[in-house]
């Protein structure tokens, strides 16, 4: 069994890591753009040529969230999908990434909420609704 499972995850995670990488490529590559592209702006109005280095890091660390993100829901789906099987698959649901990416997006809304507390009850009004908008979107929509 512990052969097959090994196996298993030299054709899994190669497949993962290359969806993972896809998904950062994708939300990396236009910050990446606007930051040149304010570097060259920049550059043709002062003639000095630098590019910012906060937001090419910003620019990788949002293309890094959606590497993770992508990654670990695909190594999590696929050991639920698989556990006690006797046939292991490998598949990939885009469905379920977006489904947490939408409840993480509603934790922070309500994390924010509490965080907004003394700015105004209505943003911590405003941030619940978010939050419990969101909540009904991921369970209603995926």
């Amino acid at each position: 069994m512990k052969e097959a499972a090994g196996r298993h995850w030299k054709i899994a995670l190669p497949f993962y890591l290359k969806i993972a990488f896809y998904y950062f490529r994708i939300f990396a590559a236009a910050p990446l753009a606007v930051a040149i592209l304010f570097a060259i702006a920049t550059g043709l109005t002062t003639h000095r040529w630098k590019i910012n280095p906060t937001s090419i890091a910003l620019a990788l660390t949002f293309g890094g969230f959606f590497f993770f993100l992508a990654l670990l829901t695909a190594i999590g789906n696929d050991i639920r999908r698989n556990w006690g099987a006797q046939e292991r698959t490998v598949a990939w649901n885009s469905q379920l990434m977006w489904r947490t990416f939408i409840c993480l997006g509603a934790l922070f809304f309500l994390v924010a909420a509490f965080l907004a507390y003394h700015q105004g009850v209505w943003l911590s009004v405003f941030f619940i609704a978010f939050s419990i908008g969101s909540a009904i979107a991921a369970k209603v929509c995926f």
